[in-house]
């Protein structure tokens, strides 16, 4: 297996600054995504990506900053429509097939580090400043919710089969 990281806390800390939010960051909560999938990168060869994504109404678009978040003059509101990817950074890249060992192994510390920005914020570094406690969600595909919650499946193969509810196989 090949596994690719980057620094979580210098990722998501250029992450915010691309879209406008590192100060805000400092000041107040900041609304923030972890992210995982996986994907086929040629036959017999896939991988699994896990990232941080914006999802702040306060942010801008990394590129044209333009808010996220567009109020009219009548008040209405909508979001810019972006491409998920411009507003999400990969922390994280291993070429491996998708298992409950993989999530287990490589994927438990990013988690973790999730768990602990959204707790005890980001400590201040030598160059940067402190950033209050982020409020996480998680974003993941069907088979990624199984293997992190520990349920979901077969009805006939697994004691409990949904992820959303306590409904059993008996």
């Amino acid at each position: 297996m090949v596994k690719f990281f980057l620094d979580f806390n210098k990722s998501l800390r250029l992450l915010l600054k691309a879209c406008q939010l590192h100060e805000i960051a400092g000041n107040s909560s900041v609304s923030i995504a972890l992210a995982i999938d996986g994907a086929d990168l040629v036959r017999d060869h896939t991988h699994v990506s896990a990232g941080v994504k914006i999802t702040d109404i306060c942010g801008c678009h990394p590129m044209t900053k333009q808010p996220l978040l567009q109020r009219s003059n009548e008040g209405e509101e909508r979001y810019v429509t972006v491409q998920s990817f411009k507003l999400c950074s990969l922390i994280i890249v291993a070429e491996a097939k998708e298992s409950k060992a993989l999530y287990e192994d490589v994927y438990k510390g990013f988690y973790e580090w999730g768990k602990q920005i959204s707790i005890h914020s980001l400590s201040a570094t030598d160059k940067e400043p402190a950033l209050r406690p982020f409020k996480v969600t998680h974003n993941s595909d069907m088979k990624a919710a199984w293997y992190l919650s520990n349920r979901g499946g077969g009805c006939k193969t697994t004691h409990f089969f949904c992820t959303l509810c306590s409904c059993t196989r008996d």
